[in-house]
């Protein structure tokens, strides 16, 4: 699913990408397609974030 979405937005290779999840689920799936998972309010991501709105300054800093 996370490969069909990345060719759907047009192509975007796994590594440019980020998935934000809330779902032990969410964060297995972008592992395995080689996607940084962002934990949304958990602590299991590679990043953690509380607000959305953490988002763009998150990713300014990598």
């Amino acid at each position: 699913m996370v490969f069909e979405a990345l060719r759907r937005l047009g192509g975007i290779a796994p590594a440019a990408a980020v998935l934000v999840g809330d779902s032990v689920f969410d964060m297995q799936a972008a592992r395995a397609a080689g996607v940084l998972p962002v934990g949304f309010r958990r602590d299991d991501g590679e990043l953690r974030i509380d607000r959305l709105s953490e988002l763009p300054a998150l990713l300014d800093r990598r």
